[in-house]
């Protein structure tokens, strides 16, 4: 990997050292043999690429050769068809030289061994290519899809600015720069990029989606959604849409409306692993763990190298099939060691199937991870408390609770203890207190799990208490 940005660097200079072109004033020009491939090879829209054609015509005349570079690069039926009905300008040369030849041919093997993730290879393709015309920055819109690909974001906006200093009318540029750029965090730049790229092109979906990302992270969710509808009127089967209105609908806490869209998604890509992943989030936030397990089992198989697919399987199945999920952290263990793996659900896990020393030990190791853990040390006070080590459990439980004042489990620990201490009043306070906890964090209006309404009965019982009585919507 380091490889690529030290390749990368060299093409960045380039592009950085280059002037700011007299173009960007001009209306806009033909496309070139270069500009078209790359465009493909820079994972541009179909639809986008069909209308640049459409609206500038080309500056040269596409042959078989050239035909087989762009299926090369991944070019689908619609945009081959487009070239048929192209504008030919009255400039272009019927015969490519081979200096122009070589270019193509590099940036179409480039883009081949982006698909492939061969990067550094995809990287050596595009420094030729940027020797054969060094005043082309068609490699730069390329090269920017690698480092995107690779979500090497701050660099990939170096690229794609540079791509613009070098030549403002290069098609999509804008588009692709306000992707980065949201990614990198710049979401005021992410929303002026796009309207520079709707500006020029009104009919472009892709940067509506990208104008709405940039909307959501700045938390202003109506617009977003108006971008996202905006996007899918230009393009009804536009699947990355369906997925970031998911985000969104959850980012709202409407589940049901999340579900719908993963699903919409799935209709259109149902190879794609990460809508199975979010869509089974969006089932397990709404309480649906059974339908939450078919969908990261189905992540899973789709892409078994997917580490938040089987931590999210692992994390569910605690609740539903203790032997599997506790397969599930073995393997995921053994497969990424380094991975932040639910060290917390792995203890609970294991707690459950009564391997108390087991347990612990996946507890400590999730403190040692994140000291903050509230969970962690909540978990550490069960393993002690059942052990009968009250004072090291209650402990555990205010370490919790400094951590996370409603912290259910913290607070529900301590009820238990002192209910056992018979310290009624104290055990009455952290109950009721666990109770309201249980209130704020419910994604949904719940009832009061069994063993919470057995220890305020046995309360009940022990007191007389009617005040204990505090239902749930």
């Amino acid at each position: 990997m380091p490889s690529v940005i030290r390749h990368s660097l060299v093409l960045i200079f380039f592009l950085a050292g280059s002037m700011i072109s007299a173009w960007a004033q001009a209306p806009a020009k033909p496309l070139t043999d270069s500009n078209l491939i790359a465009l493909v090879a820079g994972g541009a829209l179909t639809e986008n690429i069909v209308n640049e054609v459409r609206l500038r015509g080309l500056l040269f005349q596409p042959d078989n050769q050239y035909r087989l570079q762009l299926k090369t690069a991944g070019a689908d039926l619609a945009l081959l068809a487009a070239l048929n009905a192209a504008k030919i300008n009255a400039s272009a040369k019927s015969d490519g030289d081979k200096q122009r030849v070589d270019l193509v041919r590099r940036l179409a093997r480039a883009a081949d061994l982006i698909k492939k993730k061969q990067y550094p290879d995809a990287v050596r393709e595009l420094n030729a290519a940027l020797a054969v015309d060094p005043e082309d920055a068609a490699a730069g819109f390329v090269m920017g899809e690698l480092l995107r690909q690779q979500e090497q974001w701050p660099a990939a906006v170096s690229v794609y600015r540079e791509v613009v200093n070098r030549d403002p009318d290069f098609p999509e540029v804008h588009t692709k720069l306000a992707f980065a750029l949201y990614k990198s965090g710049g979401e005021e730049q992410a929303i002026s990029e796009a309207e520079a790229a709707l500006k020029r092109t009104p009919e472009n979906a892709e940067a509506h989606k990208n104008k709405g990302l940039a909307f959501e992270a700045e938390r202003k969710f109506d617009a977003a959604m108006s971008e996202y509808r905006e996007a899918l009127r230009i393009k009804p089967d536009y699947a990355a849409v369906h997925f970031d209105m998911g985000i969104l609908c959850v980012d709202r806490r409407d589940f049901e409306g999340a579900i719908e869209e993963y699903r919409k998604g799935i209709a259109l890509d149902p190879t794609d692993a990460t809508f199975h992943l979010n869509l089974g989030d969006a089932f397990n936030r709404k309480g649906d763990v059974d339908d939450a397990i078919r969908e990261f089992r189905e992540a899973k198989r789709l892409d078994p190298s997917d580490l938040l697919a089987r931590d999210n399987l692992a994390r569910v199945l605690v609740s539903r099939d203790l032997d599997a999920a506790l397969l599930e952290f073995r393997e995921l263990v053994a497969l990424a060691p380094e991975f932040e793996v639910c060290r917390v659900c792995f203890g609970t896990a294991l707690y459950k199937k009564g391997n108390l020393r087991a347990a612990a030990e996946q507890y400590q190791k999730a403190v040692q991870l994140d000291p903050s853990d509230a969970d962690a040390h909540s978990g550490l006070g069960l393993v002690f408390e059942k052990q009968e080590k009250y004072d090291a459990a209650v402990a555990e439980y205010r370490t919790a609770l400094k951590l996370d004042v409603d912290s259910v489990l913290g607070h529900k620990g301590l009820g238990r203890i002192f209910l056992k201490k018979k310290e009624f009043a104290s055990a009455s306070r952290e109950l009721k207190q666990a109770l309201g906890a249980a209130k704020i964090d419910a994604p949904l209006p719940t009832t009061l799990d069994g063993e919470h309404q057995q220890l305020l009965d046995t309360l009940q019982a022990s007191t007389g208490a009617d005040s204990l009585r505090i239902g749930m919507v």
